[in-house]
C-alpha cells in the first residue's frame, strides 16, 4: 500500500475504500513510529501533494476538515462506519426517487381523471394492442417472406 508521509512525520496509508452514490469514502491509517495509530474517514481521496507539505495538526485543522467525516481508535470502526455512510447515502437517494415517481404518478392519475371524461381509456388500450397485433402480424409476414426467398 502507497504511504504518504507528512513534514513531522506522521505516515498516512490508505487502508479501504468505500465507493458511495456519489463518491468514494476512503480510511487512512495515520501513524507516526510506533505510535497507536488513528484511523481518519475521508468522504474523498486526499490529495497527496498536500499531505507531504503538511504537519499532521495542519492536516487536522487545514485540510482534513473539506473531507472530514472522522477519527476512529480502530480499523474496525472506520471501516463500520465507511459502510453505513455508504448505505445511508444509498437508502436516502432510493427515497427521494420513490418519492420523486411517487409524486410524477400522483399527478399524472389526476391529470387522468381531469381529462378522462373526453375519451375512453377502453378505446386507447384497444387502439394500443390493435397496433401490437399489427406489428407482430407485419413482423411475421417479413419472417415468411425472407423465408421463402
Amino acid at each position: 500500500m502507497k504511504k504518504i508521509v507528512t513534514l513531522d512525520g506522521y505516515v498516512y496509508t490508505i487502508i479501504y475504500r468505500q465507493p458511495t452514490t456519489m463518491n468514494t469514502m476512503v480510511v487512512y491509517k495515520i501513524q507516526k513510529g510506533k505510535e497507536n495509530p488513528v484511523y481518519f474517514l475521508a468522504s474523498s481521496e486526499m490529495n497527496e501533494w498536500l499531505i507531504k507539505r503538511c504537519t499532521f495538526n495542519q492536516m487536522k485543522t487545514h485540510t482534513a476538515p473539506q473531507h472530514y467525516e472522522g477519527f476512529f481508535d480502530s480499523e474496525f470502526a472506520a471501516i463500520l462506519m465507511a459502510k453505513s455512510v455508504a448505505m445511508k447515502t444509498c437508502i436516502t437517494l432510493q427515497k427521494y426517487a420513490l418519492e420523486k415517481a411517487q409524486e410524477a404518478l400522483t399527478k399524472a392519475a389526476e391529470d387522468i381523471k381531469k381529462i378522462e371524461p373526453t375519451f375512453s381509456l377502453k378505446d386507447i388500450y384497444d387502439q394500443y394492442y390493435d397496433s401490437q397485433e399489427k406489428l407482430r402480424r407485419a413482423a411475421l409476414k417479413r419472417e415468411k417472406e425472407a423465408e421463402n426467398k
